[in-house]
């Protein structure tokens, strides 16, 4: 949820005369809009609203976790004694080859991608803006492991999976009370980026996450067998 952004807040003519300036050779525009950019009405566009999930960690995590489910606290709990917590204790290439592995049926990315998700990745970790956190059980084997950007003072989750051994342990539990634990008490925002997939919604409400709307924005001048297809693959990738 980039959206527009600049040394100040975008205002709403801004906004508009951005997107208003993306030239008509390209046929098919979106653009997800960040949670702060006042979009309106624009002609040629429609929009739909997205959720987002955020959590503050300006508090001490004992206050963070009384916001908790249930039935979450008692997942982490079960796990504690199975699984350890890490930090940069997986490369890059490791965690993109887990996440292919265990998601990529749903997301359906092609080997080009994931290279440059990978290459992004590295760059991100080599400039001091990314970290990968994982979990691993009594063998140092990886259960689960997730990529986050940091910037703007946040903690954006952005590339995480747990393996299948992981899952039934209640791996991603584990980890991301860790990292949640590990923040807090500071100025950051912990983004669960999403989702529109509602079992991840709801995991990501579990844990006293707010919820928070943006814009997604379409152009579609496609010819009407090309917007079939997107439409297609969208409602498969949901």
């Amino acid at each position: 949820q980039l959206g527009v952004f600049g040394a100040n807040s975008a205002s709403t003519e801004v906004l508009h005369s951005f997107l208003l300036s993306i030239p008509y050779k390209f046929k098919y525009v979106a653009l997800n809009c960040n949670e702060e950019n006042p979009i309106e009405e624009i002609t040629g566009y429609h929009h739909t609203i997205r959720t987002n999930m955020i959590l503050g960690l300006n508090r001490p995590y004992d206050e963070i976790r009384k916001g908790y489910r249930r039935s979450l606290k008692k997942r982490i709990e079960s796990s504690r004694e199975s699984l350890s917590f890490k930090s940069d204790a997986v490369d890059s290439s490791y965690l993109v080859k887990i996440f292919k592995r265990e998601l990529n049926q749903k997301i359906g990315l092609n080997d080009s991608a994931f290279v440059k998700v990978n290459e992004l990745i590295n760059i991100a970790l080599e400039n001091g803006k990314g970290i990968i956190y994982s979990a691993h059980d009594n063998s140092n084997n990886v259960m689960a492991s997730i990529f986050f950007l940091k910037s703007h003072q946040r903690l954006i989750q952005l590339l995480g999976s747990a393996t299948k051994e992981g899952k039934s342990q209640h791996a991603m539990h584990f980890l991301i009370d860790c990292v949640i634990k590990k923040h807090s008490d500071s100025q950051l925002v912990f983004d669960f980026e999403g989702s529109e997939i509602p079992g991840v919604a709801d995991f990501f409400k579990s844990f006293g996450s707010e919820s928070k709307t943006y814009k997604h924005i379409v152009r579609d001048n496609l010819p009407f067998w090309l917007k079939w297809l997107v439409k297609m693959k969208h409602n498969y990738l949901l």
